[in-house]
């Protein structure tokens, strides 16, 4: 349901669906109504229904699942809580459960709660192979970007207005020279035109501030990060095309580092996949991966919801254990345990010396016992 994800008809037919939120929404309902899952966790910022007259997300979810015969219960939370550096505010959704094994979920995830590292600390240095690999993609993008406009001519920028109008509430002469420092500076040069004055008025506003979103609209660049509880930076929601500006290394951050911002260790991941030459399905960029993390759910808020539904919840009664005759699983014979152990025997190190012995051991006197057991008991 992800546009990341290849097609392989995508050389027969054309691709209609854009991936967008409504849409794998509708897939998820379609998996939900064909699979019946036992419990359905479910996470969503953006809208879920691309309709004029659609109401909140939160009651188009509602209905959704409890038109499917689901119980449904919210959770509002932080993911800077569970030891993300970023926050966001999330909802999730335990599904067909009763409502009194709900309350212990919440228990249990308030157990799960931890404060974060500072978000200064998920930055690679900036020699990295991964930031100077991103820096020459970015370098090149640039190159074709001026190479198009030599080509097509001058196009309106719409978002000088807006960018002069905020110089003023500033009291600042907009268009003035560019600090060297900041000009000669190689990832800003690979930044959009308007991303670099976005930059240039971000820090005008404040020169405090260590993280500076250029993606977003000028007034909205600026973001303060401090925690003034805890003493750590907190980074603010991670968005799909987010342009995060580290002032401190003075550069664009990394599609693995907001992998890493949202809990997942890639690392280890792009290590791998560096070492095995051969063709693969899709490649890491750092593009994409920004777009996995702009999109995704924060790993350790998915730990926490999962395993404290597994802790609360009772999947079925003890009489479920016994076997009927509508259960699949079939009663171990005798004679599954003579060939179980014959088996065991040829692969064993010592298959070479048999034992001089032909009284069978305790270990295997219990297992046909036990085997023999189930026998009578399907029987009766």
């Amino acid at each position: 349901m992800s546009r990341a994800n290849p097609n392989k008809h995508k050389q027969k037919e054309a691709v209609l669906l854009k991936g967008g939120s409504a849409q794998t929404f509708r897939g998820m309902l379609a998996y939900v109504q064909n699979h019946s899952p036992s419990i359905v966790v479910f996470e969503n910022v953006d809208t879920m229904d691309d309709r004029g007259d659609a109401t909140s997300n939160l009651d188009i979810l509602l209905a959704e699942m409890s038109n499917r015969g689901y119980e449904n219960q919210v959770i509002m939370s932080d993911a800077a809580m569970f030891g993300k550096a970023a926050g966001s505010a999330l909802m999730e959704f335990g599904e067909r459960s009763i409502s009194s094994m709900f309350a212990t979920v919440r228990a249990v995830m308030s157990s799960c709660v931890r404060t974060p590292c500072c978000a200064t600390e998920i930055f690679l240095p900036s020699d990295h192979a991964f930031a100077v690999s991103d820096l020459e993609i970015r370098q090149k993008k640039q190159e074709k970007r001026r190479e198009l406009q030599a080509k097509s001519g001058p196009t309106a920028q719409t978002w000088m207005d807006s960018h002069m109008s905020f110089a003023r509430s500033l009291k600042f002469r907009w268009g003035e020279a560019v600090p060297r420092e900041l000009k000669e500076n190689e990832w800003y040069q690979t930044l959009t035109e308007r991303e670099q004055d976005a930059l240039r008025l971000a820090k005008i506003q404040s020169q405090s501030l260590l993280f500076r979103d250029v993606s977003q609209a000028v007034g909205r660049v600026n973001s303060p990060t401090l925690d003034s509880i805890t003493g750590v930076h907190v980074l603010p929601t991670i968005l799909p095309k987010m342009q995060l500006w580290y002032e401190k290394q003075s550069r664009i951050w990394l599609g693995c580092e907001a992998m890493i911002c949202q809990g997942y260790p890639v690392l280890p991941l792009l290590a791998t996949y560096e070492a095995v030459k051969r063709p693969q399905a899709w490649t890491a960029t750092e593009v994409l991966m920004q777009e996995l993390a702009g999109n995704a759910m924060a790993l350790p808020v998915v730990l926490a919801i999962l395993q404290s539904m597994f802790v609360s919840f009772s999947w079925a009664p003890a009489a479920a254990e016994a076997t009927t005759a509508h259960t699949l699983r079939r009663a171990v014979s005798q004679e599954d345990v003579l060939q179980a152990l014959s088996a065991l025997a040829q692969v064993s190190d010592r298959a070479d010396a048999p034992r001089a012995r032909n009284a069978p051991t305790s270990l295997e006197e219990r297992i046909r016992k036990r085997a023999k057991q189930r026998h009578e008991a399907k029987g009766r």
